[in-house]
């Protein structure tokens, strides 16, 4: 397992992917690294570690926006209430850190 620095750099090259991927339109890419980050995020809270619950607000907020321009209805509108959900439910107190019991997708 990566110590927490690697994680963190390997997040940020996923975003920076992600970024890229949005900028050019390539919504489908975006949605497999948008993908890969959740993945990536999933692995780090069942070893226990936390994550910021802004990584996870941009990853459902993203996901919600690729498969809107995709027409993915269904999965834009799935993505989109996780989104609010998680929005609520950590307010403007964006300090606190997501664990295992906390997800919500």
């Amino acid at each position: 397992m990566l110590n927490k620095d690697e994680i963190q750099k390997v997040i940020e090259q996923i975003i920076e992917l992600i970024y890229i991927s949005l900028q050019s339109q390539d919504y489908e890419s975006g949605c497999k690294m948008l993908n890969k980050l959740e993945q990536t995020c999933d692995i780090v809270v069942n070893h226990g570690d936390e994550i910021d619950p802004k990584i996870l607000l941009f990853i459902l907020h993203n996901l919600s926006f690729c498969h809107q321009k995709l027409n993915n209805n269904e999965d834009c509108i799935a993505y989109l209430d996780a989104c609010i959900f998680n929005i609520e439910k950590y307010g403007k107190n964006t300090e606190n850190k997501i664990n295992d019991s906390d997800i919500n997708y």
